[in-house]
């Protein structure tokens, strides 16, 4: 009998034969006599298979976790959200009546497989407790703790996305205990720049701030073996991100005029001072960096570094392409009466600034060499705006860096006006502007393959050894031209 797809399965379908890989195995919490599996077949796609009560005497010994095997007279059921870790309509369950044929290792089955979710998404799953996450990121900051009640040690998390944005992470004692699921000892002695992608997380809030925490179904990898691993990597060394960062960009950052700083204030203040800001500036461009590219090819759907493939272009999440987007990113002076410092600015500010878009600039203008600035860029200088930007501390150097993804007006001169000539106009703080194909979030200067799809999460599914890097998703699926 022909070998079914796990994308096709449906409830109430007849048995066909799968061939899958076991990548993960829990206990749901409270659900002491269920266990639960996560197999994924050769396509990349992933569906939760569930042994109950006496089935699990059987099933359990059966299935090892990474082993591959062929899976029959199971029955196709709708989906639990209770179990259910991943975005598939349809579980399995499993039981005496299965048929499990271990079968010799495949390569063409996925050792790994992630749903991971864009930072930019978490907060609107805020009020869906029983919907789980997966989030990759560089670790920026490790601390141990304990529960004030019970002692138990847990661990915190600070990870940072190739944007600049930082979430906490709590890995409870349930999982750091279990060698399987969480390796110690190696994220432990991890040398930076470390990336961990942990599965399976609870979105909730400590103190109004967003966090993610560590479920039964939860595994911590670190340093997969994936393109959003090498990304990142690279994207810190670059960056010379250090891991004792702490500063983090709130998803929900506020423009007030509190908030309002010069350059002096920014270049001495603590860096704790600004975090989860928005820091708004009144300075100009006094000179552009020209060792640095001045724009990047995008892929079209994620905006996130896009490389060339055969004719085309290939973003390791979406697929090909036949052609880039291509975003600003501008690395400048700014100065103020105060000081001066070197900012980015990512494709919004700089398409503001400019009235014109990086395509239509390269097109029209034939700007099509990365290291040359064109002379309407160069243009920009002297002129005095209002940059709403984060500000971050590199404690290895001790520079400060900031990025720009808004600019408006000089909201100085906006004040003036307001007060001189218009006494009973309120002064509006610019909001933040909606993400969309024309924006990008700060920092955002290498791949970061995360998906904004219709669901809450993006799928990244992998076909992965421990050795190889995978250079794109589902790959039967995109033939070379």
């Amino acid at each position: 009998m022909e070998i079914k797809e796990i994308a096709l399965l449906r409830p109430r379908d007849a048995s066909a034969p799968i061939e899958v890989r076991v990548i993960r195995k829990w206990n749901p919490l409270f659900r002491d006599n269920e266990t639960c599996f996560l197999l994924v077949d050769r396509y990349g796609e992933a569906i939760v298979a569930i042994a109950h009560k006496e089935e699990r005497r059987y099933v359990e010994p059966k299935l090892t976790v990474l082993s591959c095997y062929k899976i029959e007279d199971y029955v196709c059921v709708p989906a639990n959200s209770y179990v259910n870790i991943i975005n598939h309509t349809v579980a399995l369950r499993i039981g005496a009546a299965a048929s499990i044929e271990k079968l010799v290792d495949k390569e063409t089955l996925p050792r790994l497989y992630f749903e991971f979710c864009p930072y930019e998404n978490i907060d609107a799953l805020l009020e869906s407790s029983q919907h789980l996450i997966d989030y990759i990121g560089l670790i920026t900051a490790r601390n141990y703790k304990t529960k004030p009640n019970t002692g138990e040690p847990y661990l915190r998390l600070t990870l940072t996305n190739s944007s600049g944005q930082s979430i906490e992470v709590t890995i409870w004692k349930e999982i750091i205990s279990k060698y399987d699921r969480f390796d110690k000892e190696a994220i432990d002695n991890a040398k930076h720049p470390a990336i961990v992608a942990a599965t399976s997380l609870r979105v909730g809030q400590f103190q109004g701030q967003t966090q993610l925490s560590s479920t039964a179904a939860t595994y911590v990898y670190l340093n997969p073996s994936i393109n959003e691993t090498s990304s990142l990597i690279d994207w810190a060394i670059n960056f010379q991100v250090t891991n004792q960062q702490t500063q983090t960009t709130m998803l929900q950052p506020s423009h007030t005029l509190e908030n309002k700083m010069t350059i002096a204030d920014i270049l001495e203040g603590d860096a704790k001072d600004f975090k989860g800001k928005t820091l708004m500036c009144s300075a100009s461009i006094i000179d552009i960096v020209t060792t640095k590219d001045w724009y990047y090819n995008a892929c079209p759907e994620c905006l996130h570094t896009i490389y060339r493939s055969g004719k085309g272009w290939a973003c390791p999440t979406h697929g090909k392409y036949e052609k880039s987007k291509q975003m600003y990113r501008l690395v400048v002076q700014i100065a103020d009466n105060t000081g001066s410092t070197t900012a980015t600015l990512f494709d919004e500010a700089v398409t503001t600034l400019l009235g014109t878009p990086c395509s239509e600039l390269i097109s029209k203008g034939g700007y099509t060499d990365l290291e040359t600035v064109p002379a309407p860029l160069h243009a920009l200088k002297g002129h005095n705006k209002t940059f709403f930007l984060q500000a971050q501390r590199d404690l290895r150097t001790g520079n400060t860096r900031c990025t720009v993804n808004t600019v408006s007006p000089d909201i100085s001169q906006t004040e003036n006006a307001a007060t001189t000539s218009t006494p009973s106009l309120s002064l509006a703080t610019p909001a933040p502007a909606p993400r969309t194909a024309s924006s990008q979030s700060v920092i955002s200067t290498t791949l970061q393959p995360e998906k904004s799809a219709t669901t809450s999460t993006s799928k990244r599914t992998l076909f992965a050894t421990p050795d190889t890097i995978v250079e794109s998703s589902k790959f039967p699926r995109y033939p070379d031209d």
